[in-house]
């Protein structure tokens, strides 16, 4: 051997471990949330909301006589909106909702209106909390007894805007979708005619 070099022991072999696990442990720090990334509910890191929800094709009508809040997502006699969900791969806790309008800021109504998620058959799924504010501060208020905010807000949904009692045709008004949970940002504006 030469001479001022000994031999591996047991203290170096321990030094060299440690040194081994450490580093994996750091790389697995950085590894494993980008794998979870891809899978559905709490995403590391956040994604950008248009990147998991789209909803379009707005139609402007008025909510039947009959209606309650509760059973229908609107006020009996009220102007809503009935938007198509194009895509959905986020869950209901993940997104919230708002209609701005021409200046950016969230639009007041004369009346009480809010948000709600209707399936296909005009069952309500979900309700925010009504208000003269068109905004969501948190998530839904009210499931129905088969959802969760971890159920997955798919394209079998139609999103319902209760617009009070003010008609809101051609007053420039947006629909956004602000992102929460695993998913961050807002969409771009959509236009309600």
């Amino acid at each position: 051997m030469a001479e001022g070099r000994t031999p591996w022991n047991k203290r170096d072999k321990s030094i060299v471990f440690f040194v081994a696990v450490a580093g994996a442990f750091v790389l697995a720090a950085y590894v494993i949330p980008i794998a979870l990334s891809g899978t559905t509910g709490t995403h590391f890191p956040s994604r950008p909301i248009g990147s998991g929800f789209a909803a379009g094709d707005p139609r402007l009508g008025t909510c039947p006589r009959n209606a309650t809040y509760a059973s229908s997502g609107c006020f009996a006699g009220d102007y809503v909106y009935n938007l198509t969900i194009f895509a959905g791969a986020t869950s209901f806790a993940e997104v919230e909702f708002e209609v701005t309008n021409a200046t950016g800021s969230v639009a007041w109504l004369f009346s009480d209106g809010g948000f709600s998620i209707i399936n296909r058959t005009g069952v309500v799924q979900a309700s925010s909390t009504p208000s003269v504010q068109l905004e969501m501060t948190g998530t839904w208020n009210t499931y129905a007894p088969w959802v969760t905010g971890s159920t997955p807000l798919t394209n079998n949904c139609n999103i319902l805007i209760d617009m009070g009692v003010g008609d809101p045709a051609g007053a420039r008004l947006e629909f956004v979708t602000i992102g929460t949970g695993g998913y961050t940002g807002t969409t771009a504006g959509l236009l309600l005619p």
